[in-house]
């Protein structure tokens, strides 16, 4: 299925990789008390199933498009083991787990890379542009709406990247559950 949306879509296109920027909360957690009660399968479960779902959709894809894949992953909030936020070590997560599996299932396949960082963000550069992705649980609404947080969030993490010399074009978060597109002076908000 995901092979016949992507060649349908992108008909004519001739690409020389395909970029697969996962945003976290692949697994449905143990974060709420009512996704202990209904959630199908048990979190290591989870995990384990998703990471090998996963591994045979990048197989799949490399095999019938026959360039190299490279997946880059940052974890959610719902792969979080305990209830509470933390800041420290945020790769302590069961995405994380789950993008292991993948890796280690994608491991005789020499053109299917991963970056795995365990930065709850991480910049790579696709085509000459610097993107910023990172899940967004840390961003803050007003009156439901992430706008303004948005907007905050980018700012400092350009000020903090400039510290090191760095910038980003393209900033990608996922935690909102909405498609959005919004254009930023440099890029877009994704």
């Amino acid at each position: 299925v995901v092979y016949e949306m992507l060649t349908n879509k992108f008909r004519g296109y001739r690409f020389r990789e395909l970029r697969v920027l996962a945003l976290g909360d692949f697994v449905s957690g143990i974060i709420h008390q009512e996704l202990l009660e209904t959630n199908e399968f048990p979190i290591v479960e989870q995990a384990i199933k998703i990471g090998a779902v996963m591994a045979q959709v990048l197989v799949n894809l490399h095999v019938r498009l026959g360039i190299p894949i490279r997946f880059e992953g940052v974890v959610g909030n719902h792969g979080r083991v305990k209830k509470e936020y933390y800041f420290k070590n945020t790769y302590v997560n069961w995405d994380y787990v789950c993008y292991q599996q993948m890796q280690m299932m994608c491991s005789e396949y020499r053109g299917i890379t991963f970056n795995i960082p365990k930065s709850f963000f991480h910049l790579t550069e696709i085509e000459g542009k610097h993107v910023l992705f990172f899940h967004g649980n840390n961003i803050k609404s007003w009156q439901s709406i992430p706008w303004y947080g948005i907007n905050r969030t980018a700012a400092n993490f350009q000020a903090v990247l400039a510290g090191f010399g760095k910038s980003y074009d393209y900033m990608m978060l996922a935690h909102f559950h909405q498609n959005g597109m919004v254009d930023a002076v440099r890029g877009e908000y994704i």
